[in-house]
């Protein structure tokens, strides 16, 4: 137990320098004698973890906003149209569905 204490100790300031010098895994390895594959495994290990936010963006969410509008029912349909309505488009609507229900 204590041995493996002793080892993640030892690793565990390794890879911080490793983290702060800003050499490749290759360069760091030379210069402090140890195995790539050993580096590797122990970075995954014990780098920190970054937070999860970066797999989703931030969005601020308002409220959508509300065109005033009239309620129309012809027999059993309603139709929903802006107080700016184009009476020739509406007329149309208005025969299709008359010929529908």
């Amino acid at each position: 137990m204590k041995a493996d204490l002793e080892t993640r100790t030892k690793w565990k300031t390794l890879v911080e320098t490793f983290l702060q010098s800003q050499k490749s895994y290759k360069v760091f390895c030379q210069e402090h004698n140890i195995k790539l594959h050993q580096l590797q495994y122990w970075v995954s290990k014990l780098k920190p973890k970054q937070e999860e936010g970066h797999l989703f963006a931030q969005i601020e969410i308002k409220k959508p906003f509300c065109h005033p509008t009239i309620k129309l029912w012809i027999r059993k349909v309603a139709i929903e149209i802006p107080i700016d309505f184009d009476e020739v488009s509406l007329r149309r609507v208005i025969q299709v569905v008359d010929s529908l229900v």
